[in-house]
């Protein structure tokens, strides 16, 4: 058997004749008889059928047409490899489900190999493919997750593809839903709460089985269910209408605000990890892998025989390293710079508020938003807690936070203690008086609940850049168009 054998083999499979295949390889006819004839004689097997129409394979020619493209693809990787006069060139190929934190892993270990020679692949795609990618070596790792209802059936298909799973980290089931979703400011959901929502879902092809489903509770009849192929289009569909899907809570660090996660009660734990063939070896230990690494540690290895049962390369080592350590999972926060401010033109009054947040992803790129509301009758304070409110509520998952603000009034309340004693006393002031505004500092210990947060006093009008821009996000909002009710202002609170 040869590898021209096999490129000849799949040439027919894919042009449906020896003669089409003889055109697009740019050889004889008799050549590919040939050989085709010679490979079936010594498999002792039949691999095509013959007819005037052409050929087909047979269902021992369809099993042999899926070894010889394994064998013809590592042939084609290990050329490409070494054709340059045998300098190395690293080589990483990631097949995952759909998720943020695993993009964010990829671009990680491209930023510390940027000063050297590689090729790497990243796959969204199914969890069938995903278990196969694995299996043919198309791919060193494959992500996805596990849980009560499909542990045992893919289990049994890793087991059939030589793979084994490692954790990552467990994460509690979330609904995502846009910021404006009618259910997006609830604490917690149920399955119950859904039931009128339409239900997005990753395609999952011939494979279409409820184990091999991305979302748990697949298997739960939905009147409403729209299959979908690509993360970009489920994202921009839950941010701009009021359908939903389940995942690990998990957003990516570039925080789209425009989405909200939200737990949902009851349900099972995914355990989200990686698959890698048992012909890879997993490096010896990711935490000695240092975040300083130099281009170097991106030179790819070569296991002990030189064959495709190699060591996982340093690039794929980093790649560990990165969803292990880096992973964006409720037990590992990131730091927000959260910059505030409200205004009211009289008490009550036009007021509005405004809010500039800022997060730095590890491969130092900043992200910047700015968030703003007028309302038609409000006060100053109420404008003050708000702009801080909605902030928090922006963050879509937990996060050490510094919050800067210029009003007293907030930060004393936390800085202080004052919060404390109004909850001990049931909402009341030291002088036993109703607390003003309790509505909004529910809403904000509510908010504040799932980070850890530092408040920091700034002066207001003191040149400050960015809570100089939040006095302008806040005096335009108030002075604009279109203003909002503060449902919750009341007189007395004055």
């Amino acid at each position: 058997m040869t590898l021209q054998q096999l490129r000849f083999l799949i040439a027919v499979a894919e042009s449906g004749s020896i003669n089409a295949a003889a055109q697009r390889l740019y050889t004889a006819q008799s050549n590919i008889s040939n050989a085709v004839k010679s490979l079936e004689q010594e498999l002792h097997l039949e691999i095509f059928t013959r007819s005037s129409r052409g050929v087909t394979l047979t269902n021992d020619g369809t099993e042999l047409l899926g070894y010889a493209r394994q064998v013809v693809e590592q042939a084609d990787m290990l050329e490409a490899r070494y054709e340059d006069g045998g300098t190395p060139q690293a080589r990483l190929a990631i097949s995952a489900q759909h998720y943020a934190f695993s993009v964010e892993a990829f671009v990680n270990v491209v930023e510390r190999c940027r000063d050297s020679k590689f090729e790497f692949i990243m796959r969204e795609t199914t969890t069938s493919q995903i278990i196969d990618d694995v299996r043919a070596f198309r791919s060193d790792i494959g992500i996805l997750y596990l849980d009560d209802f499909n542990a045992r059936v893919l289990q049994k298909a890793f087991a059939d593809a030589r793979a084994s799973f490692h954790p990552l980290f467990d994460a509690t089931v979330h609904v995502f839903v846009s910021k404006r979703h009618p259910l997006a400011r609830r604490p917690q959901l149920s399955l119950a709460d859904l039931t009128p929502y339409t239900r997005y879902s990753f395609e999952q092809g011939t494979s279409n089985s409820f184990y091999y489903a991305e979302e748990p509770f697949s298997y739960i009849p939905c009147d409403r269910n729209i299959r979908i192929s690509d993360r970009g289009t489920l994202t921009n569909l839950l941010i701009t209408s009021n359908g939903y899907t389940l995942s690990t809570g998990v957003l990516s660090n570039e925080m789209q605000w425009g989405m909200a996660s939200i737990p949902l009660a009851d349900a099972p734990t995914m355990h989200v990890g990686y698959i890698m063939h048992d012909d890879r070896k997993p490096s010896p230990s990711c935490s000695n892998t240092s975040t300083s690494s130099t281009a170097s540690s991106c030179q790819p290895t070569v296991g002990r025989r030189g064959r495709n049962r190699r060591l996982l390369a340093p690039a794929g080592m980093a790649l560990q390293w990165s969803l292990t350590r880096n992973v964006p999972n409720e037990r590992n926060h990131v730091k927000v710079i959260i910059y505030t401010d409200g205004s009211a033109r009289s008490n009550p009054g036009r007021g509005g508020y405004g809010a500039v947040l800022k997060y730095t992803n590890p491969a130092g790129k900043t992200f910047t938003s700015e968030l703003s509301r007028g309302y038609a009758k409000t006060t100053n304070n109420r404008m003050e807690l708000m702009a801080v409110i909605v902030a928090l509520e922006a963050l879509n998952r937990p996060c050490d936070v510094e919050v800067h603000s210029d009003s007293q009034y907030v930060v004393n309340a936390f800085n202080k203690h004052w919060i404390d004693g109004w909850k001990k006393r049931g909402w009341k002031t030291a002088n036993k008086q109703p607390v003003k505004n309790r509505d909004l500092w529910e809403r904000l210990l509510a908010a504040k609940s799932k980070h850890k947060v530092e408040f920091i006093w700034v002066k207001g009008h003191a040149g400050h850049e960015l809570n100089e821009r939040c006095d302008e996000l806040a005096t335009t909002a108030a002075d604009g168009s279109n203003l909002d009710i503060d449902t919750g202002f009341n007189e007395s609170d004055l």
